[in-house]
């Protein structure tokens, strides 16, 4: 039986199942962040031998947004779907353009405008053909 290689040499997919080589995955990762992001890998290395004693619940948060992304490249590139991460990515990317515009707008204009009666009254259905319909007016997005 064939099994699944992962994009990591000497690791296969049953090896996940594995403690001792989940281990060394761990291990694997962490020298890649090191290599890319020095200052964090030391950072979090703290967070890991102090077991998290000495961070606030908002510097343990904001640590792990830090490390996310390289995670998640280690993860893709593990896996073999960089090209689709990145494709989500620029979806993502591109939504994130179109709902700052909103919000933008939202915040300008009609907080300004409109009272809480008045809002009520929006026929929200037709503002969101209207928006799809701008939106398609605009490629890629």
């Amino acid at each position: 039986m064939e099994q699944l290689l992962l994009n990591i040499s000497d690791f296969t997919f049953h090896d996940l199942y594995k403690p001792e080589k989940l281990s060394q995955l761990t291990e694997l990762f962490f020298t890649e962040l090191k290599q890319k992001n020095s200052s964090l890998f030391e950072k979090f290395s703290r967070y890991k031998e102090n077991k998290g004693i000495g961070f606030s619940e908002i510097e343990i948060s904001n640590l792990f947004v830090e490390v996310a992304p390289y995670l998640n490249n280690f993860i893709a590139k593990m896996f073999g779907v960089e090209n689709e991460m990145k494709a989500k990515k620029l979806f993502a990317e591109k939504e994130h353009i179109v709902f700052k515009c909103k919000k933008e707008f939202f915040t300008r204009r009609v907080l300004k405008k409109y009272s809480a009666e008045k809002c009520s009254s929006i026929d929200i259905k037709n503002v969101e053909a209207q928006v799809e319909s701008l939106k398609k007016g605009f490629t890629g997005i």
